[in-house]
């Protein structure tokens, strides 16, 4: 027997930039909340996001605010582990938490008839939590099998290597989810410390995206929440990390077959149309599969596996915004000197006003093209709008900083690229952020191969000690 599936409504209208409609209130606790209404859909996702990230927590403690997020979703004051985990599975839903630089968070993802018992699960475990010793212990160890376990990855250690260098003694350059030496510091005191002091509703907030007509789940959410009047505090206020000078820097992996690449810098303040210009530029070097740089190394030479390439931002004041870029490559050993020259050479082109309107208006094209297919789901909706809470931006730098793309891409064609408002949306692209002596090389891999192969394209390679996982 066969048939066919009923068509998918529609998403609420749009607003500018694609992106569904939000509405922000807020508890009269203060906890603020974000709603986003999608219309037949089978899934709905929330996110409680909590002030503060891996790049906040005390230096010696690093990886607190990654346990304690994933220690609140096992257990609560009145179930234990096992009985927590029972209820959840009944509602249907999965918990999951995580921590990057700029804030931890508790995620739930369930069926939209279900929503309702695992908001309350949710609730639950962060405003009665049970914060035992054996909970933190499972954790703490798991956490410590995750590091070894990366800390064996070029991939993993050529990031790290990468954002100590280029955020020297910021909170952004250490790792998020700690280290071997921090995580082991930490104890039951430390964490049910720092939930008294940080965790709260004035600090914290919850995005619900799925069908919510039929949920009243504004009610639902003032039930499961309202009660929850705990006082708490900001985290640490961070200034803008102070970029640290271009260098070309090994991280030791004896024996490995494979050498990980990360090319890129940290430190121009931009206002939104050169940030969107600066980004633009990086997705037409390496951040699709027509970019350049993918059809250089991957396409034609066959000396990596692909390139990943992408600008993260953050609030540096009113109006302006702080960016790292990087270019993200991996390599057999025997071609590790080609493509690092050939990522240089590629981005010195592009600081010297190498790449093409046409470029630029295919990156910015796909830029805007995929963000009809993220934000299908509930799930990739939640994450959107939890990234902005995350990055202290404003509910409406989306559609800003899709606008300031569209203007860039174009679907007419290239020699249509002499025209006034296309030329003035391309000037906006400056690429002089892309200048090697500007940037950092951070590799990860043997450095007995790594260093001669560095050396013989004319770089001065340092094998950086003390870089743990």
């Amino acid at each position: 027997m066969t048939g066919t599936s009923p068509p998918r409504p529609p998403l609420p209208k749009a607003q500018d930039g694609g992106l569904p409609a939000a509405h922000t209130t807020a508890l009269d606790t203060g906890l603020r909340t974000t709603y986003i209404d999608l219309p037949g859909r089978d899934v709905a996702a929330v996110q409680l996001l909590f002030a503060g990230g891996g790049a906040h927590d005390p230096p010696e403690l690093q990886g607190l605010s990654h346990v304690l997020a994933h220690t609140l979703i096992l257990a609560s004051a009145t179930r234990g582990p096992a009985e927590f985990a029972l209820a959840v599975e009944g509602t249907g839903a999965t918990f999951t938490a995580g921590c990057d630089p700029d804030g931890a968070h508790v995620d739930v993802v369930a069926p939209a008839t279900r929503l309702v018992p695992a908001l309350r699960l949710l609730a639950e475990a962060v405003t009665r939590p049970a914060l035992d010793a054996r909970t933190i212990r499972q954790i703490v160890d798991r956490r410590l099998v995750e590091i070894r376990r990366t800390g064996a990855d070029p991939h993993h250690r050529a990031v790290q290597l990468f954002a100590a260098a280029v955020h020297p003694g910021h909170g952004h350059g250490r790792p998020a989810g700690g280290t071997t030496e921090s995580i082991n510091r930490l104890r039951q005191q430390h964490l049910q410390e720092f939930y008294d002091h940080r965790i709260g509703p004035q600090h914290a907030h919850l995005i619900v995206a799925g069908d919510l007509s039929a949920t009243r789940i504004r009610h639902q959410v003032e039930q499961a929440f309202g009660a929850w009047r705990k006082p708490s505090h900001p985290p640490p206020r961070l200034t803008p990390a102070t970029a640290g000078a271009g260098r070309c820097l090994i991280t030791h992996l004896p024996g490995a077959k494979q050498a990980a690449l990360v090319l890129g810098r940290a430190g121009p303040v931009l206002p939104l149309g050169p940030r969107a210009g600066l980004e633009i530029a990086v997705h037409a070097l390496g951040g699709w599969s027509g970019s350049r740089i993918n059809q250089l190394l991957r396409e034609e030479r066959g000396h990596a596996y692909g390139v990943q390439g992408w600008l993260v931002s953050r609030p540096a004041a009113p109006g302006r915004h702080q960016c790292t870029l990087q270019l993200r490559a991996a390599t057999a050993n025997p071609d590790l000197g080609p493509t690092a020259r050939e990522l240089i050479d590629t981005a010195a082109a592009a600081a010297g006003g190498d790449l093409t309107p046409a470029d630029l208006r295919s990156a910015a094209d796909h830029l805007i093209g995929v963000q009809g297919v993220r934000w299908e789901a509930a799930r990739h909706l939640s994450e959107a709008y939890a990234h902005l809470v995350r990055k202290g931006y404003p509910p409406g730098f989306l559609q800003r900083r899709a606008a300031a793309i569209a203007a860039i891409g174009t679907d007419r064609p290239a020699v249509d690229s002499d025209r006034p408002a296309i030329a003035t949306a391309i000037a906006t692209v400056d690429p002089r952020h892309l200048r090697p002596e500007h940037l950092t090389l951070a590799v990860a891999g043997d450095a007995d191969i790594i260093h001669p192969a560095l050396s013989a394209i004319g770089l001065a390679p340092e094998i950086v000690e003390g870089n743990p996982p």
